[in-house]
This record gives C-alpha cells, structure tokens and sequence, in this order.
C-alpha cells in the first residue's frame, strides 16, 4: 500500500473514480427519485417498478447512501436526502434529464473515449455511438427531444444574467444555431423587442 500522507491520492481518487457518476446516471435514468416520492421504498418495490434485478438495484441504492444521496433505515427502506431530491423529474435544476443514460445524458458516456479525442482530435461520440451527436439525434426522436429539453430546462435561470451581459439589441438581428426548442431565442426577443431572430 502506498503511503497517501497529504491526502493528494484520495483526493484524486475521489475525483477520478466512475462508480459514483455511474450510479447517479442509473438511478436517474431509472427514475428512482420519482418512484421515491411515489412511495416506493424498498429495493424489491422499486426493482420490479424499474425493471430491474433487485439485489443489484439494491447494492446501487445502498451506494448511493453511502455517498449522501439516498438515506436507508434499519428496515431496508429508503428516502431521498436534500442533494437526492435534485434527481427527481420535477426539480427546477432539470439534472434528472441532464444525467439520463437514455435520453440527453447519453452523450456524456462518450468521455470514455477521451483520450482517443486528445491523441487524435477526433470527436468521440462517433466511436462510442457509430454516427456524429448530431445523426445521432436526428436518428432517434425521443433522443432528439430530451436533448432539447435539457437545452432549455435551465435557460430560465440564465437568462437574467444572459440578457445583461451583452447589449443584444444592438444586433439588429440574432440567430439560435442549435438552441433546441426555441426558449432562449424567445428570452432574447422578449427581454429586446427590436431585436428580430
């Protein structure tokens, strides 16, 4: 075992390790949060809401207890804590759909293909998925549209910043390449009514 006196190996474990961001990525393309607050609180009421094999959502939901996410009492129940509730659908930060392996949160997987990226300056969502992001949306509808809603899920919250920073009526005119569903061109039109886009 190597010595680990100021702490540096842990911390960058701690940052380094895919254990964590894995599981918060099931749990939230699971819907756990959700059938949570539903009233489903054991690991076999949720795995059979789920789909899923029950001793391994179990190991997941205890895994996520242990990380401060999930709490658990002696009878194998579990509840969301504070940072958990951020996982459920309805929450104002839209991270459940940010973190959704089957939806938007799908292109986050190809990080895996990093260093292929670094070594060669090739986009590697191709090589995790076999087609650009963009064919890949365009192949997949529902894809297409929780990407969408992920891209305007925090545009409230940015706009107010979003429309001060920048004197935007003095454009005349503005174009939104890939702004999903429209909601932060609309933010720009409403806040500058000269503006056309």
């Amino acid at each position: 075992m190597l010595s680990d006196e100021d702490g540096a190996g842990a911390g960058l474990w701690a940052m380094a390790h895919l254990g964590t961001p894995m599981a918060l990525r099931t749990a939230a393309t699971l819907r756990i949060a959700d059938h949570i607050v539903a009233g489903l609180r054991t690991a076999p009421e949720l795995a059979e809401a789920v789909r899923a094999d029950a001793d391994a959502l179990e190991r997941l939901m205890r895994y996520l207890a242990a990380r401060g996410i999930l709490s658990r009492d002696d009878s194998g129940r579990y509840d969301l804590t504070a940072q958990g509730a951020a996982l459920r659908d309805d929450h104002p930060s839209g991270m459940r759909a940010l973190l959704d392996i089957d939806g938007a949160g799908r292109a986050e997987l190809a990080f895996a293909h990093l260093l292929h990226s670094v070594r060669t300056g090739e986009a590697s969502y191709s090589l995790q998925f076999g087609r650009s992001f963009w064919e890949d949306l365009a192949a997949n509808p529902a894809q297409g549209a929780s990407f969408d809603a992920w891209m305007s899920a925090n545009v409230p919250t940015r706009v107010p910043e979003l429309l001060s920073c920048y004197d935007w009526g003095s454009l005349g005119h503005v174009v939104d390449v890939g702004g999903g569903d429209g909601s932060l061109l609309t933010a720009l039109l409403t806040g500058h009514p000269d503006l056309r886009g």
